[in-house]
């Protein structure tokens, strides 16, 4: 079985007769960002069919916006899939982290939906091959390694939630949810999964998961929404109005996997409005109950701090200004950014794995 993203490779590759290299060769990364998606991925397909190395050395230029973070990282997963094809599994020596390690997802997601059985045994022992999980550096790296394996399992199984669920079941138990949410991260990505997930209950996939993966599903019920908004970067999703119905859809999650699902609203919303704090507090202010809404901004806030975007600086400490408990906020804020700043460079943040709040 093909990986999701190798499969949409294949499926663009098409579009590209008739495409000259050299106007693709010309298109500089300041260009690239304003393309429309459709565009930036034909160009990218182009560029990594030729010479996949300098695809990823190109794209991890290209000054995404961090809401476009998303749509880049698919990018990045087309690089990685053309990686693999030329080099194997050892094409991870010509990636780096940035656009949250899209380049080793997009390598490791086809080796395990390729190896079968035996590779599905060996998660952890072919992630730790390659990446020392002994230092910081490497250990984020090795739990991204987990996290793409997620990827492949889901492909290998022909999109069998719990089979794929099961075969995370070889990685360790601390490690776990990386490899869960790798698989519902292909299930909020493509959306056929997610329109029949919403005709039904957006919960209905969570409600199907194995007990131990309802939290990792719980975090990409926004996603699904952001794919069913059906643009590259998602911003209908942050209209009002949709925001609110995907508000209403995290509260019907209960008390514990909802908040899991707002925590990812609240996430989505630190990318979007990322120096836009008022922007930030009326759409969380958009949630079910005020607690719902205090703990939208806190952790909007704390992802903000975390990420260290450029121009961000002030926008924390604004968001925390406008809770009732300014002081908790400021604590979460100040352990985000003691976290980034002593143990994580920028480019070296986790992917889809948000933190659970307190």
């Amino acid at each position: 079985m093909l990986s999701s993203f190798l499969s949409l490779f294949l499926l663009f590759a098409p579009l590209l007769s008739g495409v000259i290299p050299q106007q693709i060769d010309s298109i500089d990364s300041a260009h690239f960002s304003s393309l429309p998606y459709i565009e930036q991925m034909k160009a990218i397909i182009s560029k990594a069919q030729r010479d996949p190395a300098n695809a990823w050395i190109f794209l991890r230029s290209v000054p995404f916006a961090p809401d476009a973070y998303d749509a880049a990282h698919g990018l990045g997963h087309i690089v990685g899939n053309a990686l693999y094809k030329r080099y194997g599994i050892a094409g991870v020596q010509y990636c780096t982290p940035e656009l949250l390690y899209a380049c080793y997802h997009g390598i490791i997601e086809p080796y395990f939906a390729r190896s079968g059985e035996n590779g599905i045994q060996s998660i952890e022992g072919l992630c730790a091959q390659y990446f020392n999980n002994d230092t910081a550096d490497g250990r984020i790296k090795f739990e991204n390694c987990i996290h793409g394996a997620g990827h492949g399992l889901y492909s290998y199984y022909a999109f069998d939630q719990n089979r794929a669920e099961r075969g995370c079941e070889s990685v360790s138990a601390s490690m776990r949810h990386y490899c869960y949410e790798g698989i519902f991260m292909v299930q909020a990505s493509f959306s056929p999964l997610a329109q029949a997930a919403q005709q039904a209950d957006p919960w209905s996939v969570c409600a199907a998961a194995l007990p131990e993966a309802k939290e990792s599903c719980a975090r990409f019920i926004p996603y699904m929404y952001i794919s069913l908004a059906n643009t590259a970067e998602g911003r209908e999703f942050f209209t009002e109005t949709f925001l609110a119905g995907v508000m209403r859809t995290c509260a019907a999650g209960g008390a514990l996997l909802g908040r899991y699902c707002m925590q990812s609203v609240a996430h989505s919303l630190a990318a979007r409005f990322a120096q836009e704090p008022r922007e930030i507090a009326k759409r969380c202010g958009l949630a079910s109950d005020v607690r719902a809404g205090e703990d939208c901004i806190k952790n909007a806030a704390t992802e903000i701090s975390f990420k260290g975007w450029a121009g961000t600086e002030k926008t924390s400490a604004t968001l925390c200004g406008m809770m009732s408990d300014t002081v908790a906020c400021a604590h979460a804020v100040t352990t985000a950014h003691t976290a980034r700043t002593t143990v994580l460079s920028p480019e070296e943040l986790p992917t889809f794995s948000p933190r659970p709040y307190e």
